[in-house]
């Protein structure tokens, strides 16, 4: 890296975040509050591994999402760009979610796997429901052939797999209807995302030409939300370690939402104490937020019992302002009270002054206003109707109504007749 671009890194960044940046080789733990700027540190280590030489396609960063992948892609390449202009490109680095690398890689060094296709969690509902196929599986024995069993069988699947559940300590009926799932998988040619996962670690445990292949290849690891990693992705993530130059792994502990998918926060909290010579860095300076939002967010969280400690602080030199009445908790008799309440508050905001961290002032909007739900397709109806109703225009995300969607339920009843 050349002195210029060392300077401006010093200018840009945190003693800690820059301290991450550095941190080339060996295991890294990252922890990292909401709003610390973490996405950029570790997409500027990424562009900053390639800088020093490091062929592209050695380096692997899993994220949860495809979403957050394009997001990281575009920031390495931007971080690229200022490095070194003459060549951004991020060239053959992998990344994107566990399972597409694991997809990925059955069909670079497995013959067999290249004439698969991958079956989404819709597509999987829709073909273990169609009748021939629920017939050969046998799950009439032990579900009726209805979308929610259905659903819930494909998600005691990924149970099995992902928890790395002995198939001997499962019941013999589920046992059985398991068994008959993977074998009509494997006859159709298709892969679910957990299948394609649980295939790959066995090859890395069992085939020694297979593992010896994709270890020689990547050398620097980077995974993205460790603490909503589940057991099995953390089984394939250590051997990946075991023979790599660096792993970096980057989470929250305070942010684990997903144990209903099959995260173990326990992965975040004991990968010092599993992992030899960690370094662990805080990034916890939250540049998003007020400082009464961030101070309420730390109070609350502290009463976590099983948590790494953490010092969480807003930015001193944020710009946004805190006004008495901008955080506020407010408990209703009914729910019409609630749901009047949250519309009229909307309706007031909208127009209010606002000034951002950049020290830009706007006007609010609604689009700058968000609505959380515990689950939108329990909770929402009644809100949505009553924006309708008062001409709130509105986005949906999460409805998790496909299946109950008219087009689709004929569609389907089409197939199956």
């Amino acid at each position: 890296m050349n002195f210029l671009a060392r300077e401006v890194i010093v200018l840009r960044y945190t003693k800690n975040q820059q301290r991450a940046i550095d941190h080339w080789e060996g295991n890294l733990q990252i922890i990292a509050c909401a709003g610390s700027g973490k996405t950029d540190v570790i997409t500027r280590r990424i562009a900053n591994l390639v800088c020093t030489g490091v062929p592209t396609r050695e380096i692997v960063a899993f994220t949860f999402t495809e979403n957050a992948a394009e997001e990281m892609k575009f920031r390495i390449r931007k971080h690229l760009q200022e490095l070194r202009p003459e060549n951004p490109e991020i060239g053959e680095m992998y990344i994107g979610t566990i399972h597409s690398f694991c997809y990925q890689l059955l069909q670079e060094f497995k013959p067999k796997y290249k004439n698969y296709d991958v079956l989404d969690e819709h597509k999987r509902i829709l073909f273990t429901h169609f009748r021939r196929n629920f017939n050969k599986i046998k799950l009439g024995e032990i579900i009726r052939r209805k979308y929610a069993d259905v659903m819930n069988f494909c998600f005691n699947v990924d149970v099995v797999r992902e928890e790395l559940i002995p198939l001997e300590e499962l019941p013999k009926p589920f046992r059985e209807c398991f068994e008959y799932y993977c074998q009509l998988l494997d006859e159709e040619r298709f892969l679910d995302f957990s299948g394609m996962m649980y295939e790959v670690y066995q090859l890395l445990i069992n085939d020694k030409e297979f593992a010896e292949e994709v270890f020689k290849r990547y050398k620097h690891i980077v995974v993205d939300e460790y603490q909503d990693i589940n057991p099995l992705q953390e089984r394939i993530i250590e051997q990946l370690a075991q023979h790599s130059k660096s792993l970096c792994v980057v989470g929250d502990d305070d942010q684990c939402i997903y144990q209903w998918r099959g995260s173990y926060v326990d992965n975040l909290i004991t990968f010092s104490k599993r992992y030899p010579d960690v370094e662990v860095i805080d990034i916890t300076i939250n540049f998003r937020s007020s400082k009464v939002l961030v101070d309420s967010a730390r109070q609350f969280i502290e009463h976590n019992f099983n948590r790494l400690p953490k010092s969480i602080s807003g930015w001193k030199e944020a710009k946004i302002k805190f006004e008495p009445g901008d955080l506020y908790a407010v408990q209703f008799r009914t729910f019409e009270e609630e749901l009047n309440f949250i519309i009229n508050r909307i309706e007031q905001l909208r127009g209010t002054k606002f000034v951002n961290n950049k020290g830009e002032e706007y006007a609010l909007d609604y689009r700058d206003i968000a609505i959380f739900f515990r689950t939108v397709k329990r909770s929402a109806d009644s809100y949505m109707q009553a924006f309708k109703e008062r001409g709130i225009p509105f986005v949906v995300k999460g409805g998790g109504k496909l299946f109950e969607q008219d087009e689709v339920i004929l569609a389907v009843k089409a197939f199956a007749f």
